[in-house]
């Protein structure tokens, strides 16, 4: 027994080691049809001098509908275009924690490793009036039918989504009213049910993968609709935006999961080795992972990105074993200590 309680101590020790050194859109769907959004992650370029915005937000859906809409508001008219649906995952490759062992080689910086630059695509028609709603354009988008608009009330932006087929099921429109209210333009999107040669996409086409795509408009803040995206939520929402910019930015109570401003070299890499994602990248860039938590109560206001108080970069990295010496010391220091605790106990009795 008493070998067994040692083996257990020893494990314990090894436990108490460090391992550690540390779109935003609303999906409108029918009422008698399911539609589960996957997931509430955003990217965004922004060049503060110019005040260029490009947005792609995520748009991953899985479920049984058949027709939905997605609304993403903008303070700007905005021009659309694809973009290679690789760009979550190259965000995600290149921001995940790495695992180090303990006592290799060390480095400095985080150590990251084309498609052209696009101008966005935009057909915009002459604008029309229907019933409090304004139509700026209407265009196809790779996968998408969309349609750019403005309203001067809510029950006319509802009215129309609905006449038009882009179903919906809204009951929040007072959250809709504020964005109204602030003269911001709504871009409605969803999947095109026919296609090439006659017939309908199956139910099975919303499983599948679908190029997200990109909004690019200008807007002096970076403001994330969080309010609309309420709508859709549920009981909360995980949101992670990862933003390109000048300089590492924030937005309150979210957590840095990744921070590091591009070197020449990291860009040049990131090129070769994430061509999407480097499509973006020109000079003096930094690229920040933010992510938060947001409970269904908390989602009842817009938050701004805005400038972190330090550009110290930052990336998690996970340590495997315990080589170095002061990890060696602890580990020896405690072992010795039990032991020696171990054999005095038996004189005190």
């Amino acid at each position: 027994m008493t070998k067994h309680f040692d083996f257990l101590w020893l494990f314990a020790l090894l436990l108490l080691l460090p391992t550690s050194g540390y779109a935003p859109c609303v999906m409108f769907t029918p009422p008698d049809q399911e539609l589960n959004g996957t997931g509430q992650r955003a990217f965004i370029a922004y060049n503060p001098q110019t005040q260029q915005v490009n947005l792609v937000p995520s748009i991953n859906i899985s479920g049984e509908a058949t027709e939905f809409a997605v609304v993403i508001p903008t303070p700007s008219i905005p021009k659309l275009d694809t973009v290679d649906r690789r760009i979550f995952r190259e965000l995600n490759d290149l921001t995940m924690p790495v695992t180090r062992w303990r006592g290799g080689g060390g480095s400095s910086g985080c150590n990251v490793f084309t498609t052209e630059d696009s101008d966005g695509i935009a057909v915009f028609d002459s604008a029309s009036e229907e019933e409090g709603v304004t139509v700026i354009s209407e265009q196809e988008v790779g996968a998408f039918d969309t349609v750019i608009l403005t309203a001067n009330n809510p029950m006319a932006l509802t009215d129309w989504l609905d006449e038009h087929g882009y179903h919906h099921s809204i009951d929040d429109n007072a959250i809709l009213q504020g964005y109204i209210h602030q003269k911001w333009v709504f871009t409605a999107m969803r999947l095109r049910v026919e296609f090439e040669g006659g017939g309908r996409r199956s139910a099975r086409f919303f499983d599948q993968p679908i190029d997200p795509i990109l909004l690019t408009y200008t807007a002096e803040k970076l403001i994330y609709p969080l309010r609309l995206t309420s709508i859709s939520a549920r009981e909360g929402a995980d949101v992670t935006v990862y933003i390109l910019t000048p300089n590492k930015m924030h937005f309150p109570s979210a957590r840095v999961e990744y921070a590091n401003r591009i070197t020449d070299n990291e860009r040049d890499a990131i090129r070769l080795r994430y061509p999407t994602l480097g499509s973006f990248i020109g000079e003096s860039h930094y690229l920040t992972r933010l992510r938060r938590s947001f409970a269904r109560t908390e989602m009842d206001i817009d938050f701004e990105l805005v400038r972190h108080q330090d550009n110290q970069e930052f990336r998690h990295v996970r340590y495997m074993g315990f080589t170095s010496l002061p990890d060696i010391l602890l580990l020896s220091l405690m072992t010795v200590g039990y032991f020696v605790w171990r054999r005095i106990r038996p004189f005190r009795r």
